[in-house]
């Protein structure tokens, strides 16, 4: 299990360095347990069913992946990584 922790206390967000289990956090506020990690096609990304306002809290960060594109300057997929919330 690997802890990440960026500039300011923000997670540092590289998806390379994130696997299942990796923690995130800020020591203010609230610890996360990364559970699922994915790569998915921009166009795709939707049917991941990843938007929800409902069930038990989680955090999903989503950036940017894939191979990057100069012309339209911008990456074909979106890295998208889940984590729960650690309970005392």
């Amino acid at each position: 299990m690997s802890s990440i922790i960026g500039r300011a206390g923000y997670p540092a967000l590289s998806a390379g360095e994130f696997e299942a289990d990796s923690r995130v956090w800020n020591p203010t506020t609230q610890t996360y347990t990364v559970t699922q990690m994915g790569q998915f096609p921009k166009a795709g990304l939707a049917d991941q069913q990843l938007f929800r306002t409902d069930g038990p809290p989680r955090l999903v960060l989503i950036t940017c992946g894939g191979s990057f594109h100069p012309s339209t300057r911008s990456y074909a997929d979106n890295v998208v990584i889940i984590a729960e919330p650690d309970y005392p």
